[in-house]
């Protein structure tokens, strides 16, 4: 895994990493568009028109929010592993799976 190499060589290291479902399991490998990520999380099926209208069903939500979501939850993540490296001296390594950004 790059981010442990990298811890070795550099053990003041913060290393952040985004994706759509992970890096190991069945869905590692899929892409994580923000669509899709609205879709599995159900946040589709409380926006648009109801079914019986015409162009009715799911539809995505204006913004895209997971990938805004993903970013801020990143920053955080970043700005908690600098406060860390402050106090202990210890790298962060930090992995952000943005599926983790759903609505359930």
């Amino acid at each position: 895994m790059l981010a442990s190499s990298q811890e070795l060589s550099h053990p003041g290291l913060i290393y952040c990493s985004i994706t759509g479902f992970g890096q190991t399991g069945p869905m590692a490998h899929l892409p994580g568009y923000d669509c899709i990520i609205q879709g599995i999380g159900g946040l589709m099926s409380i926006t648009g028109e109801r079914d019986d209208l015409p162009g009715g069903g799911s539809q995505k939500v204006g913004v895209a929010v997971a990938d805004v979501m993903t970013g801020l939850y990143s920053a955080i993540g970043i700005l908690g592993a600098l406060a860390h490296r402050q106090q202990t001296g210890e790298a962060s390594i930090w992995t952000w799976p943005c599926s983790m950004s759903r609505w359930r």
